[in-house]
């Protein structure tokens, strides 16, 4: 997995868009600027990961 995040940081270090797909709030934290949550094809949430904290990602919403 660390080779992963190595390629993805030095994607993200030349300018590239990533589309990254995960349920860890941790993971994409560290490797992502922004978050879009998703939920059935819908963007339903959207948040910049410099202004949030990992308590406030367990609060992104979701609709079940």
């Amino acid at each position: 997995m660390a080779t992963v995040h190595k390629i993805i940081e030095q994607a993200r270090e030349n300018g590239k868009i990533i589309i990254l797909a995960c349920h860890d709030f941790r993971e994409l934290q560290a490797l992502s600027d922004e978050i879009f949550v998703m939920d059935k094809g819908k963007i339903t949430d959207h948040v910049v990961t410099g202004e949030i904290s990992e308590e406030d990602g367990k609060y992104i919403h979701v609709e079940a």
